[in-house]
């Protein structure tokens, strides 16, 4: 691929991402909860989701994304799934997924700069599992 048609894909990913931007910032909160709502009915009824015993999803922002709470919470209801969520808990900003037990350590999480949960390296008297180790 030439410099030039780097430069093209580049420019045309920042044009995208203004525009659905604009497009989500266009949305009322009801229409996007709505969406979110079909989003999550149409994922729980696949059968790949069903079959899963590990599953990765990340937590939503408030607002200007699909809302993920929904989920997060039918997979930890779940007793035969395991959840894991992104995480940059490491100094040098290198995400990893970890483990989110249940709904009461889902509803203790502190919030982050952007409103969405962040969980810490800790659980209970321990760490938390990490992603990496979950198969």
């Amino acid at each position: 691929m030439s410099s030039m048609s780097i430069s093209a894909v580049r420019s045309a990913k920042k044009a995208l991402r203004s525009s659905m931007t604009k497009s989500l910032r266009n949305l009322t909160q009801a229409e996007l909860q709505t969406q979110s709502e079909a989003i999550v009915g149409k994922v729980v009824a696949l059968p790949a989701f069903q079959r899963a015993k590990t599953i990765s999803c990340y937590l939503s922002m408030p607002t200007a994304e699909v809302q993920t709470m929904a989920l997060v919470s039918t997979i930890l209801a779940d007793t035969g799934k395991k959840l894991f969520v992104p995480s940059l808990t490491s100094k040098d900003g290198v995400m990893d997924f970890v483990r989110l037990y249940d709904d009461g350590d889902l509803r203790t999480l502190p919030t982050g700069l952007w409103g969405i949960p962040e969980p810490t390296t800790e659980w209970g008297d321990g760490k938390r599992q990490s992603g990496m180790y979950a198969m």
